[in-house]
């Protein structure tokens, strides 16, 4: 299936900046629940 418009498609290493960018929000989410977890 073709696709068009995937986000860093033409940079040689935009697989890994996309891994990258979902790590660091995916735990920048984690810590911000923990921490609202632990106010209460």
């Amino acid at each position: 299936m073709n696709v068009g418009g995937i986000p860093f498609a033409e940079n040689h290493h935009g697989f890994w900046v996309l891994v990258v960018l979902v790590a660091c929000f995916t735990g920048l989410a984690a810590w911000w629940a923990f921490r609202r977890r632990k106010e209460r």
